[in-house]
């Protein structure tokens, strides 16, 4: 636990997969090491262990905000979206928008973008909530392709 807590998912790995050989079936260990694969770049292993807590415990919103997230960062946009939306149906938080909007942004819809942006908004105590949210995932929106110059730009739009 400290290990990931810290970053140090490489290290933290060796000890979680020791503790799920030994029980297998333990959903928090299973959900941990996924976290710490997905983090150290391995997402198919991490889908593994993600899916087995989601068959073995449905309708956790905890693990399908993984699924979404890391489908989203591996570019498995419609295993995001899928997710994003289910979530959106059970009980959205305002990340829950914003990442279902960087998802329509980058498929080119734009109109669909603004309203997830704006639902994250309505969500957030006041704008700069939201602006901080958005914020945190600048890299990895200018990583897949958004142009630093749109971000600005999009944000006028939302607020």
């Amino acid at each position: 636990v400290c290990y990931r807590m810290t970053g140090l998912y490489d290290k933290a790995l060796k000890y979680y997969r020791q503790l799920v050989e030994q029980s297998p079936d333990d959903l928090q260990l299973n959900y941990h090491t996924a976290i710490c694969l997905a983090e150290a770049g391995d997402y198919e292993e991490a889908f593994r262990h993600l899916f087995k807590v989601d068959f073995l415990q449905p309708d956790s919103l905890k693990v399908w905000r993984a699924i979404a997230w890391y489908s989203f960062v591996a570019g498995k946009m419609d295993q995001a979206r899928k997710y994003y939306e289910k979530i959106i149906d059970k009980g959205p938080a305002a990340a829950d928008y914003i990442n279902l909007g960087h998802i329509d942004w980058l498929e080119g819809k734009m109109s669909d973008a603004v309203t997830d942006y704006r639902n994250a908004l309505s969500l957030c105590k006041d704008s700069s909530e939201f602006t901080a949210l958005f914020a945190k995932d600048k890299n990895i929106l200018l990583a897949k392709g958004i142009d630093a110059d749109s971000l600005p730009l999009m944000m006028d739009c939302v607020l």
